[in-house]
């Protein structure tokens, strides 16, 4: 479970990422105005924004790829949606995961699950010492002659 509070965690920090992005635009255009940051309402960025902004070979490598009717069907909605609400997308689904993992491990219900695993806690019967003739074991240690 730790893991998994992990990895959302870390899913979670893409959209402080992407609103932090946004707040330095604004920042930035609010310095070149010479206006205050909280005068203007902040921007958030689009897919295709960012896309076009820091990607350019890529935009232009699938736009000359995908045909005009997925594009503008499929694609384009796509890329008119804000970076930080996409980014959000997939620490929102682990996080509901999770919720329905901790809801169904707290129920007063006992499931039992059929596993092919032997039970760790049964002590394996270990073999006798097998040895050819003639060797015993000691219980003295090995001295070892230098030469």
């Amino acid at each position: 479970m730790r893991r998994a509070i992990m990895v959302c965690f870390f899913l979670a920090l893409l959209p402080i990422f992407a609103l932090g992005h946004d707040l330095y635009l604004a920042y930035l255009n609010a310095e070149r105005a010479h206006v205050q940051i909280w005068d203007r309402p902040v921007l958030l960025s689009d897919l295709g924004w960012a896309l076009l902004q820091y990607f350019p070979d890529a935009f232009d490598t699938a736009y000359g790829n995908i045909d005009s009717d997925t594009w503008i069907n499929t694609v384009g909605p796509l890329l008119e949606q804000k970076n930080l609400f996409l980014a959000a997308i997939p620490a929102t689904f682990m996080l509901i995961i999770l919720t329905i993992i901790n809801f169904l491990q707290n129920l007063p219900v006992k499931f039992k699950i059929r596993t092919t695993k032997k039970d760790p806690r049964k002590k394996v019967k270990r073999k006798k010492f097998f040895a050819p003739e003639g060797f015993s074991k000691s219980k003295s240690k090995m001295k070892y002659k230098r030469k």
